[in-house]
């Protein structure tokens, strides 16, 4: 209510935008209220009045949403709200609230994260500098005034989505598409590598194979067979597919996300 019981003007918007069940920021609320407060007659001597009273309210939520729209009136009304809260009354109220031991201490950093910031703002404004002594007043006193906002940070982390240490989660349609085209040229190069492969190892034997086959057929061919099998043995690979494969030429091989595939040959 405003003076002799008159409602505030700026009161109902205020509510809406500092509801305590709010879960995200209307700025476009906000912004429609700060023209208001701009364009309506005493309009920030009202708005200071009703905004000190939610940066007190008992609901910490409330308080930190009140700072944000008082923030938002500092960078979009003008000179008249700049010399409204550079007021006596203004800072001696913000003055209470910093150095009030059971306030919420987020609230209180975050409100002196504004104070330091609107006063760097007003430092080279001479009809502001009341504001810019209350400022180095209490930092001289040893209220802490952080440099950073330290609940914007947070809200920023919150809302990033963390990113996954498990090597096969993709992050992206674009990385899962490339993965499956570097899974399928993989496949190719190395059943290209694989027939190249056979086709030696096949000229090999037969030119090895052919004098021992007049002295002793059988004792060659065994010799040979076991020592391909622990050759075959030794570099044979187990890989586990992470994606769907559809083959779509002879020498490809179709596979779904899950299998094990046997590699014979890197």
């Amino acid at each position: 209510m405003g003076i002799f019981g008159n409602p505030n003007p700026f009161e109902e918007a205020l509510d809406k935008v500092t509801n305590e069940l709010n879960t995200e920021i209307d700025w476009g609320a906000i912004i429609s209220l700060c023209d208001k407060v701009k364009t309506t007659s005493k309009g920030p001597q009202d708005f200071t009045v009703v905004v000190l009273q939610k940066i007190n309210h008992k609901v910490p939520h409330v308080s930190m949403q009140a700072i944000t729209v008082l923030d938002a009136c500092v960078n979009n009304c003008g000179k008249d709200f700049h010399k409204a809260i550079a007021s006596q009354h203004f800072t001696e109220s913000l003055a209470e609230i910093i150095n009030n031991s059971s306030k919420n201490k987020k609230v209180v950093r975050r409100l002196c994260y504004f104070i330091r910031k609107w006063a760097e703002d007003f430092k080279d404004d001479p009809e502001l500098s009341h504001f810019v002594s209350f400022y180095y007043l209490h930092r001289g006193r040893g209220i802490q005034f952080p440099d950073t906002d330290e609940d914007a940070s947070s809200t920023s982390k919150r809302s990033t989505e963390p990113l996954s240490k498990d090597p096969n989660v993709v992050s992206s349609q674009q990385e899962e598409e490339d993965i499956a085209k570097a899974i399928e040229a993989s496949l190719k190069e190395e059943q290209q590598k694989k027939s190249i492969s056979n086709s030696l190892s096949g000229s090999s034997v037969q030119s090895s194979l052919y004098p021992s086959m007049l002295n002793n057929t059988t004792s060659t061919q065994s010799s040979y067979n076991t020592s391909y099998a622990a050759s075959g043995s030794s570099s044979k690979k187990l890989v586990k597919a992470l994606y769907d494969f559809e083959a779509a030429e002879d020498n490809e091989l179709t596979f779904r996300a899950g299998d094990l595939i046997s590699i014979l040959d890197d």
